[in-house]
């Protein structure tokens, strides 16, 4: 964790007893305040920097590169102002974080079941926790033959709970250095054994961030298989009716650039996609973007803004079904081990439509056995 404030601090006052700005203090304390949150002053210092007699190309380049990511951030405040927004991260307690690593959350549709990766002695396996009377159970290993001595990463559990695809990394039989796989639930709750998704998904790159559309008819990813726009970009894959899934296809310029994108969520109203990018305008690093498809195109991403973007990585983050309480990784200050699980609230304009949800089961009177059935809605008004 990078304390900035404690370094301003520490550069403020080795100023005062230099009195001498010079190439040593002026970058690195544009830095510091740059990750406080101020960014005028951050412009400030770097300009001062750059004036600064016989810089090198290599120092000027820095300077330039810090100089257009202050601006940015100043531009973009000047234009979605927060107003009464408060970014208040919460920790997830004891019952889920420990003083191992806690990273890339899943969530079903109701909320009631949340799954993450847990990374100890460098080995990655999931866990799942319950949401039961106003607070989350003790995380155990997820039941059945997903977790293996080999690493599990990223994962999505669909949002009926019923399906698990997760990213499976040097699996022997993996077609490359990470495969994206996929269980199912039993009756019994165990997940049954792991299959790989195959070659028309599956390729000798590297596929993982994977997320289920809220039918499970979409499989959006991540990947950098030949045929993208830049390093990673994110693809999507069709489910046909035999179960089958399509040939992906790539998102396309408007979400994918030059740079990386990863991490894709698609919301419950499948209409918003979260994402990660280091390509689009941001704060430097890689930053957080959502994107809002009307009809069967994708809008230009928006950057979700400071302080939930810094200068420094941001990396995943899902949102729950009312479409604002969100959750994500972070080495925060309250952190009881690294990587933690946090909750907070995305600021009005950057949140999905809120989704309502119907659970139920169809079965016959008499033995009790489960039927096929499928639902109809209709709109009062127009009986459509």
């Amino acid at each position: 964790m990078k304390n900035y404030k404690a370094s301003v601090a520490d550069f403020e006052m080795g100023m005062q007893m230099d009195k001498v700005y010079s190439e040593t203090y002026l970058l690195p304390y544009s830095i510091s305040l740059a990750g406080t949150g101020d960014f005028t002053r951050a412009l400030e210092m770097v300009n001062l920097f750059l004036a600064t007699p016989k810089l090198n190309e290599q120092s000027i380049k820095a300077g330039n590169y810090r100089k257009s990511v202050y601006e940015f951030a100043i531009d973009f405040d000047n234009k979605h102002p927060r107003g009464n927004y408060v970014f208040a991260p919460s920790n997830m307690g004891s019952n889920i974080n420990s003083a191992a690593l806690e990273y890339f959350p899943s969530l079903t549709i109701d909320g009631s079941n949340m799954i993450f990766t847990r990374r100890e002695n460098s080995d990655e396996d999931f866990y799942e926790t319950n949401y039961v009377n106003g607070q989350w159970t003790m995380a155990t290993p997820l039941p059945g033959k997903i977790n293996t001595n080999f690493n599990e990463g990223a994962q999505n559990i669909s949002q009926d709970g019923e399906w698990l695809i997760f990213t499976g990394c040097n699996y022997p039989e993996g077609a490359g250095s990470c495969d994206l796989y996929i269980a199912y639930k039993t009756k019994s709750g165990n997940w049954t054994e792991p299959e790989n998704l195959g070659p028309s998904v599956n390729t000798e790159a590297w596929e993982s961030s994977p997320s289920f559309s809220p039918d499970k008819r979409d499989l959006y990813f991540a990947s950098n298989r030949p045929g993208g726009y830049g390093g990673k970009d994110i693809w999507v894959t069709h489910r046909a009716v035999n179960g089958r899934w399509s040939k992906p296809e790539n998102l396309g310029p408007v979400i994918n650039t030059s740079g990386d994108e990863g991490c894709p969520f698609i919301h419950a109203d499948n209409q918003t996609l979260y994402f990660n990018s280091n390509g689009h305008p941001g704060y430097g690093m890689t930053d957080l973007f959502l994107s809002r498809r009307t009809d069967s195109s994708w809008a230009v991403p928006e950057n979700l803004g400071y302080p939930v973007n810094t200068i420094d990585d941001e990396g995943s983050l899902i949102v729950a079904s009312d479409g604002k309480k969100s959750y994500y990784a972070s080495d925060g200050g309250d952190t009881k081990g690294g990587l933690d699980l946090y909750s907070f609230e995305l600021k009005e304009s950057n949140r999905a439509l809120k989704t309502s949800w119907v659970k139920g089961k169809v079965f016959d009177k008499k033995t009790s056995a489960g039927l096929p059935s499928s639902v109809e809605l209709t709109e009062v008004n127009s009986r459509k």
